[in-house]
């Protein structure tokens, strides 16, 4: 069988690369073309973009309640709480405000991390530092008092 056949004629515009059905509209058509038009490009990063705002969202939702004994949906403090209706209103707050502001969410949560990091890595600098300090003052005085044991 060939994709000439009169059987395929009509599938034929579907089956070539950037052809289109008779039936489609026009507006349509703008999707399947090679070359779409800036206002169809326009269309389709923000739809993108929008998708994957929501997308990390809800990602950081479930990152943010991860360890929770309430799973990874609900926060640890709606367990505490009776469940009354502003407290499930908070809960639907909080995912809005989440899926809205989880860039300056991750900034935040980025910085304390490396605010955290380096405070940890100066505190033990600082032990490390302390503990020279008494072992070099212990050897100078036990040097010392060997000194004073051998001069007597």
């Amino acid at each position: 069988m060939s994709l000439f056949n009169p059987i395929f004629n009509p599938l034929l515009p579907r089956m070539t690369p950037g052809g289109s059905s008779v039936d489609l509209p026009e507006d349509s058509k703008k999707f399947n073309s090679h070359s779409p038009d800036p206002q169809t490009i326009t269309k389709i990063v923000i739809t993108a973009s929008v998708v994957g705002w929501f997308v990390f969202g809800i990602i950081s939702i479930l990152i943010i309640n991860g360890n929770g004994r309430a799973g990874r949906w609900v926060p640890e403090w709606y367990l505490d709480s009776r469940g009354k209706m502003k407290h499930k209103l908070a809960v639907l707050g909080w995912w809005v405000f989440v899926v809205l502001f989880w860039p300056l969410l991750w900034v935040g949560y980025t910085v304390k991390k490396i605010v955290g990091g380096f405070t940890a890595c100066f505190g033990k600098c600082r032990r490390r530092g302390e503990g020279l300090k008494k072992l070099n003052s212990k050897s100078s005085a036990d040097e010392m008092g060997k000194a004073y044991d051998t001069a007597v």
